[in-house]
């Protein structure tokens, strides 16, 4: 059975709005009306600027034939939540309507009152349906009770398209690459990729120690000359380079052309003098070739779209990668970074980028140089306190490069090591 659609929806507003947005698509009705519950002062100390993204996009998916209104309330005064939810209810329309709140998003106060809320007034106003509903988003589902009656299970089902770029939007967050742009210097990115990946010890040390070699140059031409930090300076920094001598630059280039086996730039179609092939070794080739697997995964039906690098404007928020399967997001952290600390940093943040973007429901994955993907994932259950395999997770150092695009899929589809 299918449970008719709410002719009044309430929905809390947390710090991940994605519940909010299918709550919002797949239970209310056209020209229904939607209350948004969020908490006073924007992000992190509330969720005001959450709401009013999130409620452009709602009206956007519903071409403005939908109602819409915000409920402010103070974070955690119990007394404020209740009497303003209830004060709602006491307004609506007499007569026979759904009403329902969905408590998956918000605090826990907020989640608690609201709760109690509208079993209260369940037993006042028997004229009416009242329906609790929560997103199961791991299992694509939706559990209902309607007060009083009985429980129910559906699936979700949406007829508008949600994309990464709404997701976005309502977290204030830019999408910087175009979506299904293949990778410029892909066959390159693959080569390098490859070196990275052999299963040969030797090889792989020597892949480290030509980057290493190329930092160590870099470091010194760019802290000796002038700070990279900004366009201005990159672009004073890449003429810099254009001046130097050609000896100079096969410095900088120079255990490169080794790794290689070549004696310009020019031969794989980089310009010594161009910061793209700067950039390109200090890690994008990396980045290049997962975004490259993951496209091949959209042809192939497994996600239905990736994007390459999403940041917060003034913020320092960024994640490299971001895949969309049906209701779920996908966060991949690329670095070519092997020292422990660095990389155990990295792997804090794409967990936390992650929560944020996508909630608990978020499949995370951290590609790094690092030489143990079993002491990645032991540093993982220390850092968040879990004895478990680490679920939703692909985690993946330099010994299991050689799997990743298996590894991959079988991440996505929820198949990767008997992890969810």
């Amino acid at each position: 059975m299918s449970v008719e659609k709410s002719d009044v929806l309430f929905l809390l507003v947390g710090t991940n709005p994605l519940p909010n947005l299918l709550s919002a698509l797949s239970r209310s009705r056209e020209n229904g009306l939607i209350y948004l519950i969020y908490t006073k002062g924007n992000y992190p100390l509330g969720t005001a600027d959450i709401y009013e993204q999130l409620k452009i996009v709602i009206k956007e998916k519903y071409e403005n034939r939908i109602q819409l209104e915000g409920i402010a309330v103070e974070k955690n005064e119990e007394r404020d939540i209740k009497d303003k939810i209830a004060n709602k209810l006491e307004q609506a329309a007499p007569g026979n309507q759904i009403i329902e709140l969905n408590f998956t998003g918000g605090t826990k106060i907020m989640s608690s009152v609201a709760y109690a809320v509208f079993k209260d007034q369940a037993l006042i106003n028997s004229d009416k349906t009242f329906i609790l509903s929560y997103l199961d988003g791991e299992r694509e589902e939706l559990i209902l009770e309607l007060i009083g009656k009985r429980y129910y299970k559906q699936k979700i089902k949406i007829d508008q398209e949600i994309s990464i770029g709404d997701i976005a939007r309502i977290h204030s967050i830019e999408v910087e690459a175009k979506e299904d742009m293949e990778p410029k210097y892909l066959n390159l990115a693959q080569k390098m990729f490859q070196l990275a990946a052999n299963k040969e010890k030797k090889e792989q040390e020597e892949v480290i120690a030509a980057l290493e070699g190329f930092f160590k140059v870099f470091s010194f031409m760019s802290n000796k000359y002038i700070s990279i930090r900004g366009k201005q300076n990159r672009k004073k920094l890449e003429k810099l380079l254009a001046k130097t001598e050609e000896e100079a630059e096969a410095k900088l280039f120079g255990s490169i052309y080794q790794l290689l086996e070549i004696s310009s730039l020019s031969e794989v179609g980089l310009s010594e003098n161009s910061f793209e092939a700067i950039d390109f070794f200090r890690g994008f080739f990396l980045e290049d070739h997962i975004f490259n697997l993951l496209l091949r995964l959209k042809e192939q039906g497994v996600i239905s779209q990736v994007v390459h690098s999403l940041k917060r404007k003034g913020k320092a928020f960024e994640v490299d990668i971001v895949a969309f399967r049906k209701y779920k997001l996908f966060c991949i952290s690329v670095t070519i970074c092997n020292q422990e600390e660095e990389v155990f940093n990295k792997l804090f943040e794409i967990k936390t980028r992650a929560l944020q973007l996508g909630g608990q429901e978020a499949g995370i994955c951290f590609v790094c140089f690092y030489e143990s993907t079993e002491d990645l994932e032991k540093a993982f259950r220390n850092i968040w306190d879990k004895e478990e395999n680490p679920k939703n997770t692909l985690l993946v150092a330099m010994d299991k490069l050689v799997e990743i695009e298996d590894n991959l899929k079988k991440w996505i589809l929820g198949e990767n090591n008997g992890r969810k």
